[in-house]
């Protein structure tokens, strides 16, 4: 240990006298290393680590398309009677995300996204709020709606994390809200959704929320025990050709496929980010590469150094250590600035 020590305070001492050297070498580990992080990062949010939800292989989303084929969400008369008729599913909510709303909080206001939602919302993922509650049956009705569930991000960041966000008031685009709930950290529906709120649909907002033509709510659900993604598929293609027949100026046509909720969040770009991370690799690789090159013109510069210390009695492998401390030092300093 005592020489080892010894072999960093030398080479820390190299670093110091070599600037140059040092901030070159260090910078395109940094660049090298951050680019492979962040893309690992994202794969492993995407593809590797399991959705934060209960039973997450119980939850499908719903691909739905129009009679010409492109996508086509529900409608919120279609939703309900999705809703009503399914028979595979214990839960089955619609939402949609297209905008954000301005915000005033204890902390100042904000422009946050938001999340307008079926009263059931919440009971498709099965967690629970780490403060207050969620919505209640008939909360998206009007009258009962003007409340709001944060998500953790939010709470934290616009609320200081404080308990005394549980029925505190909340003016979201002018209108008064009442806080009733904050969601447990990682919780985040869509996936790519951070410092949120939950509202439920205000169902009497506009005309085109009752209209079969405003196609607009996307729609998820969480099988019942014992149920198959098959048999949910067979389930939802039943009620869509009922509805297909029975109205067939909004709904004539229109077919669905579910997926897995894993499944659906990455399968589109699993491929890509799979490239991706293999380009950043390649990148890495060049930048050792060229490190490599700069060791060796630095270690031409130092043959004089060498002849001197093996005159006065080093050892081959003393010296070999020596240069392997020195690299590592460097491997350590630009990883972690590039992490």
């Amino acid at each position: 240990m005592t020489k080892l020590l010894q072999d960093i305070r030398y080479a820390w001492r190299h670093l110091r006298k070599s600037p140059g050297f040092a901030f070159t070498a260090i910078l395109t580990l940094a660049l090298s290393v951050g680019a492979a992080t962040a893309v690992f990062c994202v794969i492993d949010a995407v593809v590797l680590r399991p959705l934060p939800f209960e039973k997450p292989d119980k939850i499908i989303n719903f691909d739905s398309n129009s009679g010409s084929g492109y996508m086509q969400p529900a409608s919120w008369p279609s939703y309900k009677d999705e809703r009503a008729q399914a028979t595979t599913f214990s839960a089955l909510a619609g939402y949609f995300r297209w905008r954000d709303v301005a915000v005033v909080a204890p902390n100042g206001p904000a422009v946050l996204p938001a999340v307008n939602t079926s009263d059931n919302f919440f009971d498709v993922f099965g967690i629970h709020p780490l403060l207050g509650r969620t919505f209640l049956p008939g909360e998206q009705a009007a009258g009962k709606n003007d409340v709001v569930v944060l998500g953790y991000d939010t709470w934290m960041k616009h609320f200081g994390g404080a308990s005394s966000a549980i029925g505190s008031p909340l003016s979201i685009d002018g209108r008064a809200y009442t806080v009733i709930g904050v969601m447990p950290a990682g919780f985040r529906f869509p996936l790519n959704l951070r410092d949120g709120v939950y509202i439920p649909l205000h169902t009497n907002a506009a005309q085109w929320m009752e209209t079969r033509g405003g196609h607009f709510l996307r729609t998820v659900g969480r099988l019942k025990d014992g149920a198959t993604l098959s048999q949910a598929q067979a389930d939802l293609t039943h009620i869509f050709a009922g509805l297909s027949k029975t109205y067939p100026d909004t709904d004539g046509g229109r077919t669905v496929r579910l997926q897995m909720l894993s499944d659906s969040q990455s399968s589109d770009t699993r491929g890509a980010l799979w490239t991706l991370l293999g380009a950043v690799f390649a990148v890495l690789a060049i930048g050792c590469v060229n490190i490599a090159g700069l060791l060796l013109a630095r270690g031409v510069k130092r043959e004089r150094e060498m002849a001197m210390r093996v005159a006065i009695g080093a050892g081959r492998m003393r010296i070999l250590r020596q240069m392997f401390t020195e690299g590592l030092l460097l491997a350590l300093i630009g990883s972690a600035c590039g992490v």
